[in-house]
């Protein structure tokens, strides 16, 4: 009986039986693993650190384009809402008051100039914001009507007879008041009734010029009120109230704002309204008192 010889199993993968690896061998494909292992590895960090610094980048150019232009430290006072008869005069006053020509940019230096500003007698309802280039005040100018002495210094009072500190100012029709008795304080001139008086009489001409004659305001040619006979305290028979023109014309209002009846002296309406028919009255192409009476009777209710 013959005996076949026994054939050698294939492996799976039919590449025969598997020879056995040497240490050496072992050690080798070891190494070699760890070396690839730590190429991939170097590889994938490259990549992500390049992409970490493209969002950097992108992040870092927002920033910049958020916070640029960067906020100065400090800057300069600026006057809001100034009117037109506002001057380098004024202003620089108030810039004095306000303490110094730059100021840090912080809401501590808002309320110190707030404070500063309050004491300015020719502002009100002061508002004061600090923005990042400059310190920006808005406030109520008082507008001088009228101009009084007092212990030889002039003062200008606004419409509530609030004084204010004397200083040149154009374009604007100030009529000083004269024979006010002597004010106590200069805080409270709105109680002293003669001051009061004259005040009245100036805003009636005021008010009839913005109306009648906006172009030429008769106030303008008004130098003076004399109240010092204010309700015939020195003598009842004669005018209580002189206004004096520029060029002496005297002008006979009489008794003080709402007080005449018009039974035996012309109502305030109808001495407005006399007055300004005479002023109107053309001369050489426009409406002027001057140079052309010595006094205008206004208390003839006729």
């Amino acid at each position: 009986m013959v005996r076949r010889k026994k054939k050698k199993k294939k492996d799976w993968f039919g590449f025969g039986k598997k020879r056995k690896r040497t240490k050496a061998q072992t050690r080798a494909a070891k190494e070699l693993a760890v070396t690839r292992f730590k190429l991939i590895f170097g590889i994938i960090a490259v990549i992500l650190v390049c992409a970490g610094l493209s969002v950097g980048f992108v992040c870092l150019d927002r920033y910049v384009k958020t916070v640029s232009p960067v906020a100065k430290e400090s800057g300069p006072l600026q006057l809001e809402n100034k009117p037109s008869w506002f001057n380098s005069d004024l202003d620089a006053l108030i810039k004095r008051a306000a303490g110094a020509d730059s100021f840090a940019l912080n809401e501590e230096t808002s309320r110190i100039v707030a404070e500063k500003l309050q004491k300015v007698n020719w502002l009100d309802e002061v508002r004061v914001r600090v923005t990042s280039d400059a310190v920006k005040v808005e406030a109520h100018y008082r507008k001088p009507v009228a101009l009084i002495e007092f212990r030889g210094q002039k003062f200008y009072l606004d419409k509530e007879a609030s004084a204010m500190k004397h200083l040149p100012v154009a374009n604007l029709p100030i009529v000083e008041i004269k024979g006010h008795s002597k004010p106590l304080n200069l805080s409270n001139l709105q109680h002293q009734e003669d001051i009061r008086a004259g005040l009245e009489i100036l805003l009636a001409l005021e008010k009839m010029d913005t109306i009648s004659t906006p172009e030429k305001p008769l106030l303008n040619e008004i130098a003076s009120i004399d109240v010092g006979n204010f309700n015939g305290r020195k003598n009842k028979g004669k005018i209580h109230i002189l206004l004096y023109a520029k060029d002496g014309t005297r002008i006979e209002w009489g008794s003080a704002f709402g007080m005449s009846t018009g039974d035996s002296e012309a109502t305030d309406r109808q001495k407005l309204s006399t007055l300004y028919s005479i002023y109107k009255q053309v001369n050489d192409g426009e409406p002027t008192l001057l140079g052309r009476f010595t006094y205008i009777p206004l208390q003839d209710p006729q």
